[in-house]
């Protein structure tokens, strides 16, 4: 069994380079020059075809921003946290980090002008207009803000758990939403989108808000896994709850379920429904018209569940957990144990099967990726290192003999496999 990569031919110059954030150019393609040593990448993708991307790996440490230049010959990029440009003449550059600054460029070519805060600035001069909401804005650190579509006023969101409209040119606070007392209601995003307000929360909601009621959002959100199934059938699990929904509408839920469901799956058939929890155990439901009915029936992992998926045919359901174990349930014979995986050396976190629902694949925070064979855990494809700068984060076959892996490395590999 062998597999191979397919990818774009990558001519990357090696000099070394010890300049942070100097743009180079290298036969047609642009992206920066920085350390000498190889680092997590940046990726250069042709907005005619997102499907081909050059990956330059040559930062020394975490790249968390990348801008292109107003031409689109040029990006910067770098370790800093934020970073924009200007689209119109006189061109201007910001960046934001980790040391609590903020620093204004002018160019090109971009030379240092001054270090600012948290203030409002001119975009054409780099002039202070001023100090929102004076000295304290909020009374704990201010993770994210977001521009009104006019341009007059300005969303921003806080540790101290609350987010606020501001209106920019009186600088003055319009709504306070107050999102909590817990500290999981820190606010750590947000977003103006139109007629739309979000901030995200640090448990992970998704708030929408209400500009005319701000004690209380117009809606919460918060999934964690969600699978589809035949008949218009949706089910979400979420933390804490578990919905079914038909045809987009929500029909039913199971608020408070006694344990933490993490992912789920539904059976090709459409009439059932496992999920998998924190404590190690799957359960099954039975999809009832427009209610979910617990089966009472429990399927023990070997630790807590990560992934889990049913082959095509409906005859296995395979689930992977935090113990580096995929174990594998025969549904014909009253979902018994089928098989078990051994072979990643950390936690897996995804898996899925090829259409011929004989082999299937997981990746774990090993790096490594594996190609199992249901009827022989011993015959099985190994890739080493699939992403080397990240761990594998989902997979997909596109036939018996392509699967698909993709990684917080900002990268989507093709591999053909051979049986």
């Amino acid at each position: 069994m062998l597999c191979s990569l397919r990818t774009s031919d990558l001519d990357l110059d090696n000099r070394n380079l010890g300049t942070p954030l100097k743009p180079t150019q290298h036969q047609g393609k642009t992206g920066p020059a920085t350390e000498d040593h190889p680092g997590p990448p940046d990726s250069v993708t042709p907005g005619q075809n997102p499907a081909i991307a050059d990956i330059y790996t040559e930062h020394a440490h975490q790249v968390v921003v990348a801008k292109y230049a107003p031409s689109g010959f040029y990006i910067a990029s770098g370790v800093i946290n934020s970073v924009d440009i200007k689209q119109s003449r006189p061109y201007r550059l910001v960046t934001g980090s980790d040391d609590n600054c903020a620093a204004f460029f002018e160019g090109p070519p971009f030379k240092f002008k001054f270090t600012i805060g948290i203030y409002i600035y001119d975009g054409k001069t780099g002039e202070k207009v001023c100090a929102l909401g004076g000295s304290k804005a909020h009374d704990g650190g201010i993770y994210a803000i977001s521009w009104s579509p006019d341009s007059t006023q300005l969303l921003s969101a806080s540790g101290d758990k609350t987010s606020k409209i501001w209106d920019i040119n009186v600088n003055s606070v319009v709504n306070t939403f107050t999102m909590g007392s817990n500290v999981l209601d820190q606010q750590l995003g947000c977003l103006w989108q139109k007629d739309h307000l979000l901030s995200i929360s640090l448990s992970g909601y998704i708030n929408y808000l209400d500009k005319n009621n701000p004690s209380k959002p117009l809606r919460v959100i918060k999934p964690k896994c969600v699978a589809v199934g035949p008949g218009g059938y949706t089910v979400v699990v979420c933390i804490g709850q578990i919905v079914l929904l038909k045809d987009q509408r929500k029909c039913f839920s199971i608020d408070s379920p006694g344990y933490e469901p993490e992912v789920v799956a539904v059976h090709p058939g459409g009439e059932t429904v496992a999920i998998g929890g924190a404590d190690g155990n799957v359960r099954l439901y039975s999809i009832l018209g427009t209610t979910l009915k617990d089966e009472g029936k429990l399927l023990e992992a070997k630790g807590p569940v990560t992934d889990l998926a049913y082959s095509h045919d409906g005859a296995f359901l395979a689930v992977c957990d935090a113990s580096k174990v995929v174990t594998v349930f025969s549904i014909a014979d009253g979902y018994s144990e089928n098989n078990v995986f051994y072979g990643h050396h950390a936690k897996i976190v995804c898996l899925a099967w090829s259409p011929d629902n004989e082999h299937f694949a997981s990746g774990g925070m090993d790096m490594m990726v594996y190609v199992w064979t249901l009827s022989d855990p011993e015959t099985r494809v190994k890739i080493q290192d699939a992403h080397r700068l990240h761990h594998v984060s989902s997979l997909a076959w596109l036939d018996e003999h392509t699967l698909v892996t993709t990684s917080h490395d900002a990268s989507v590999k093709e591999w053909t496999i051979a049986y």
